[in-house]
């Protein structure tokens, strides 16, 4: 996600970031896209739940 971010900043779009760098790591761009929107969200279930949820 890390790197979406980063990427964004110097290309200027999410868009473009997005596509840069899941054609680097060989995924669909809207995989990376959907990834990216949950973290930016944050975690769903409070942390105890997920935990046990592992």
């Amino acid at each position: 996600m890390r790197l979406a971010v980063e990427a964004r900043r110097d290309l200027g779009s999410k868009t473009a970031a997005i596509k840069q760098i899941a054609d680097q790591l060989g995924l669909h761009p809207e995989a990376l896209r959907t990834w990216v929107r949950q973290a930016e969200r944050g975690p769903c279930y409070p942390r105890e739940l997920s935990s046990i949820a592992r």
